[in-house]
């Protein structure tokens, strides 16, 4: 069985606040992604923000059959 990767899509407060409760619920995060030139290549709770772009190439490398995507974003 292949394990689902889990990805949060937005690295501003409402995806730490994401990233945070999953994690304090066992729940792995395997990348963060944000639109944002500023967040991308850091890491939030040991988690890696990635570009769209990055998570593409990753998943061509990775091969992966199954993965989820989490959004988080506000609403202005």
């Amino acid at each position: 069985m292949n394990k689902k990767k889990n990805i949060i899509f937005g690295a501003g407060k409402v995806g730490r606040m994401a990233i945070a409760h999953y994690l304090s619920n066992g729940v792995e995060i395997s990348y963060c992604i944000d639109n944002s030139e500023n967040k991308q290549n850091t890491v939030i709770m040991g988690v890696p923000v990635l570009s769209l772009e990055q998570l593409i190439q990753k998943k061509n490398e990775e091969r992966w059959d199954d993965y989820v995507i989490i959004i988080c974003g506000s609403i202005s």
